[in-house]
């Protein structure tokens, strides 16, 4: 009888992990904790670095993009991170007007490449944006 119930367990599981994949991504985050190696003014000081943030294209200005930088806000500041960093290609007019309007608080940062225009020959294409954070 404990054999049956097992297996009956093991069925069970079985049926929600098939469930399971029959979902589908509708956006995801990825990001890390870090130290901040190009700030000027406060070397290796704790910041979350986003590398991605993607939605799909079905779903974009229904505010879930808004929710999962809420989200990566918070628990940076949980974590003690001084601000959140990302990188933006300047021809990406829609994420550029997200980043710097729609959201909160996040500016061009002071190692972005466009702050150092005619120092050198390099010609970028995109932009560092950060927002400051306060830990709680």
């Amino acid at each position: 009888s404990d054999n049956a119930d097992s297996n009956e367990t093991n069925h069970n599981n079985n049926d929600n992990a098939d469930n399971n994949s029959h979902h589908t991504v509708i956006g995801f985050a990825h990001f890390r904790y870090e130290p901040d190696q190009d700030s000027p003014h406060h070397p290796l000081s704790p910041i979350t670095y986003l590398y991605e943030l993607q939605i799909s294209l079905k779903l974009t200005s229904h505010g879930l993009g808004k929710t999962l930088m809420t989200l990566i806000e918070l628990l940076s500041m949980q974590l003690g991170m001084t601000k959140v960093i990302l990188t933006v290609f300047k021809c990406n007019n829609k994420a550029m007007r997200f980043y710097l309007h729609k959201l909160k608080g996040y500016d061009v940062d002071e190692s972005s490449p466009s702050n150092f225009e005619g120092e050198g020959d390099d010609v970028v294409d995109y932009e560092i944006l950060s927002k400051r954070i306060k830990a709680l």
